[in-house]
């Protein structure tokens, strides 16, 4: 709630809900937002600034920050998304869609938030003015995570760990079915792509956090409820992706400090065991083995096993560069292919 301007000073005690005291000082409270004196509140007033940008652009080989995309003379920078397109207590606000809150409609501030009380018990919830997925568009933007296609139920939908959230989109109409927050981490950078296995959806990141399983039940709204299973930080996957082999989850646990192959019971949590001998890197695999290229370029072959780490063969790439090497090994009728920036390499792998 508190990632909107308008929401965080509708709810003044931050409890997450907008109590009926607060939606009478609407009016009163909104006013304060702006920040020019003009008597309205623009979409630069309550769009809020995400991430750390700043100024946005790019710097020049002279260390100068040029113009982000967005930005110039009447461009918004890198502020992300407009709050009142996809923010529902904006566009309550905004009743005239012009992307302006003007004088009158800040007076009949309190009424128009009524309009959100689904349940008439005189109070917003945190459910109430969530931004809904669909056709007025997301309400978290795109991280580095692929969407997979998953059936629960009867029910089609898109799984994809956006850059705030987990989420679970009807595949038919694009509505949100459900979402889950604590796969992705507080930088927006998610960048491993989501399982599914038995009934769980599984999803991680770094930077501190860790990865989470959710339960999936359909509601008799047709929405999806996502109770969580276990969530820990024994799987911070940076990059390089989680796969899941007879019980077993196995993924890079670690982030920019580095990190170590991992394995966890997909279905409990449970820390298996961990090796160093298997340094952090991006998994494949094919064949019943598991292929660990690693970010310094060496390339591991492993029989899954839930006990230990058993290492059945390693080669280092030749010509390798001085970047980190974060692309996933390929595997495709009996040929591995193996990517270090703009090269690539093919080896015979059907022996």
């Amino acid at each position: 709630m508190q990632m909107d301007p308008v929401l965080a000073a509708l709810d003044a005690n931050s409890d997450k809900e907008i109590a009926s005291d607060e939606i009478a000082a609407a009016p009163t409270v909104l006013a304060k937002l702006d920040k020019n004196d003009d008597g309205k509140l623009t979409d630069d007033e309550v769009t809020a600034d995400f991430g750390n940008r700043g100024e946005g652009g790019r710097r020049s080989s002279q260390g100068e920050r040029g113009p982000g995309r967005g930005q110039g003379e009447g461009g918004r920078g890198r502020r992300g998304m407009s709050a009142m397109r996809i923010m529902p207590a904006d566009r309550a606000l905004d009743a005239d869609e012009n992307r302006e809150i003007d004088a009158e409609e800040l007076k009949a501030s309190a009424t128009a938030l009524l309009t959100l009380d689904k349940n008439n018990d005189g109070k917003l919830t945190e459910d109430e003015v969530a931004p809904q997925f669909g056709r007025r568009g997301p309400s978290s933007s795109a991280a580095y995570a692929s969407a997979i296609a998953i059936e629960v139920d009867g029910q089609r939908q898109y799984v994809q760990l956006l850059a705030t959230t987990l989420v679970g989109i009807n595949a038919a109409d694009g509505q949100l079915l459900w979402r889950y927050d604590r796969a992705a981490n507080r930088n927006r950078i998610n960048c491993t792509t989501p399982v599914y296995h038995d009934g769980l959806v599984f999803a991680a990141s770094a930077y501190g956090n860790g990865g989470g399983a959710v339960k999936l039940t359909k509601q008799p709204d047709g929405t999806f409820q996502a109770e969580e299973v276990y969530f820990t930080t024994k799987m911070q996957n940076h990059h390089g992706g989680v796969i899941v082999y007879d019980g077993c989850l196995y993924g890079a646990n670690g982030g920019n400090e580095g990190g170590m192959l991992a394995c966890l019971d997909f279905a409990t949590g449970e820390d298996l065991w961990r090796d160093r001998k298997a340094e952090k890197g991006s998994l494949a695999f094919a064949d019943g083995r598991l292929y660990l290229r690693t970010e310094e370029g060496e390339v591991v072959l492993i029989e899954p096993s839930r006990d230990r780490f058993i290492e059945r063969g390693r080669f280092a790439q030749p010509d390798r560069t001085e970047s980190p090497a974060w692309t996933h090994p390929v595997i495709a009728n009996g040929k591995l292919y193996i990517r270090d920036q703009d090269t690539l390499f093919c080896y015979d792998v059907s022996k």
